[in-house]
C-alpha cells in the first residue's frame, strides 16, 4: 500500500497536480488554547480555497480580543493565508486562530505553506484632519470614558484618541472591583486583627498637615465607633485615604487620594443609574487592603463599566467622537496653554484637535511597562 501511495504522488507531480487539487470541500471544525482558555474554529473549504472561517467558541477578553473576529479572521479569508499579523493586545488569540485554521486545512488535506504567504501593506494615508471641539481626551479607559460621559452630558463636544484598536484599556482587562467605604457592610463584624490595623494607622508619625487632618478625624470615629459598642466593620473615605496612601508607601498626592475616597460613593450611585447593578455585598478580594469591595451582578470584569459608559453615550446621544488605532503624538501649546492635541492613526491619517476648554490626558495604564514607571 505503501508503495502504491508513493507512486500515485509521483504521477500527480508529473502531470503537474498540485496535492490541493484533490482536496475535500467541507466544513472543518478545530481548537487551539487561547488567552483564556480554548478558541473552537470553523472553516469552510471551497474550490481548495478558504471560503469562511468562524468562532464557534471562545472566553476570550471582550473588547480586548474582538479584533481577532472583525479584522484578523477576514484578512485571512481575503489573502487566503494565516500568516497574517496578529491583534495587538490579543496575541494569545491571535496565535489560537491562525493555529485552529491551519488544522482545519490539513485536515482537508491541504499543504499548510500554500496558505502561508505574507500579505501586503496596508494602504497608507496622506491627509490631515481637522477638529474643533471642546475637549479632548487622551486614554479610553475606564478614567478617558467616564470624563467623555461628564463632559458629553454638560454639553461638551468631545474627541476621545485611543491609541489600540478598541475601547477599554486596563479597565477592560481588570476584575472589576470598587471599593467604596460604609456601602453594603451592614453584615461584616469587625475582627481583632483589623482593630490592630486600626491602631496601627492612628499610631503613625505625622507627615504633612493634610495626614494629621485625617488621622485626627479617624481616631474620632473611631473613640466613637468604641463607645458605640458595636461590632460591626469599621470604616470610613478617611480610613480609606489613609490605607490607600500607605499601600503606596506615601508617595502619592494625598490630596488627590482622599478626593477619591470621597467621592468613589457618589460615583457608585452614578454607576447605578447608569445601568450597573451592584450585588449588594461588601467582600474584600485580593489585593483589597478591607471589605469595601464592590462587585455587580450583571457582568463579571471591568469591561462592564467599559460597556456601561459606551452604550450611555449611544443611548443619550452624548456628543462625544471616539477615533481608535490613533496615538497622540504631542500637545498644541498656544499662548502658553495646551490648546489641543496632534495625533495620527495607523493608516497614516493625521489629526490635528483643537480643543476650546482643555485637554485630559488619561493614559495611566503602563504599570507594566518598567522604563515608563
Amino acid at each position: 500500500m505503501k508503495k502504491l501511495t508513493i507512486i500515485a504522488s509521483a504521477v500527480l507531480l508529473s502531470l503537474g497536480i498540485n496535492s490541493s487539487a484533490i482536496a475535500k470541500d467541507g466544513t472543518y471544525v478545530a481548537s487551539e488554547v487561547g488567552r483564556n482558555g480554548s478558541i473552537k474554529v470553523q472553516v469552510v473549504i471551497k474550490d481548495s480555497k478558504i471560503a469562511s472561517v468562524k468562532v464557534l467558541d471562545w472566553s476570550e477578553t471582550h473588547p480586548v480580543a474582538d479584533q481577532t473576529k472583525t479584522e484578523l479572521i477576514p484578512e485571512i479569508v481575503k489573502y487566503q493565508t494565516t500568516n497574517v499579523n496578529n491583534i495587538s493586545g490579543a496575541t494569545l488569540s491571535s496565535f489560537a486562530i491562525k493555529g485552529a485554521v491551519n488544522k482545519c486545512l490539513k485536515e482537508a488535506g491541504l499543504d499548510v505553506k500554500n496558505f502561508s504567504k505574507a500579505t501586503p501593506k496596508p494602504a497608507m494615508h496622506n491627509e490631515t484632519i481637522t477638529e474643533n471641539v471642546d475637549v479632548v481626551i487622551v486614554g479610553g479607559g475606564g478614567a478617558g470614558l467616564s470624563a467623555a460621559v461628564t463632559a458629553g452630558k454638560a454639553g461638551k463636544k468631545v474627541v476621545l484618541v485611543e491609541k489600540n484598536g478598541f475601547i477599554g484599556g486596563n479597565t477592560s482587562v481588570s476584575g472589576g472591583c470598587f471599593n467604596v467605604a460604609n456601602v453594603h457592610q451592614e453584615n461584616i463584624t469587625m475582627t481583632e486583627g483589623q482593630k490592630k490595623i486600626v491602631e496601627g494607622i492612628l499610631a503613625e508619625k505625622v507627615l504633612n498637615p493634610l495626614h494629621e487632618e485625617l488621622l485626627n478625624k479617624v481616631k474620632k470615629q473611631w473613640e466613637e465607633y468604641k463607645a458605640s459598642g458595636s461590632d460591626k466593620l469599621f470604616d470610613s473615605p478617611e480610613l480609606h485615604a489613609l490605607q490607600t496612601w500607605k499601600s503606596g508607601d506615601k508617595k502619592a498626592n494625598l490630596e488627590l487620594v482622599y478626593t477619591l475616597t470621597q467621592n468613589v460613593r457618589p460615583m457608585m450611585e452614578e454607576l447605578a443609574s447608569m445601568g450597573v447593578n451592584w450585588n449588594g455585598k461588601a467582600n474584600q478580594f485580593v489585593g483589597a487592603l478591607w471589605p469595601r469591595t464592590q462587585r455587580a451582578t450583571n457582568f463579571k470584569s471591568g469591561v462592564g463599566y467599559v460597556d456601561t459608559f459606551l452604550e450611555y453615550i449611544k443611548a443619550k446621544k452624548l456628543p462625544v467622537q471616539i477615533i481608535t488605532a490613533t496615538a497622540a503624538n504631542d500637545l498644541i501649546i498656544k499662548d502658553g496653554r495646551v490648546a489641543g492635541v496632534l495625533a495620527k492613526n495607523k493608516n497614516g491619517t493625521r489629526y490635528v484637535l483643537n480643543a476650546k476648554d482643555g485637554v485630559l490626558l488619561a493614559t495611566g495604564g503602563f504599570s507594566a511597562n518598567v522604563k515608563m514607571r
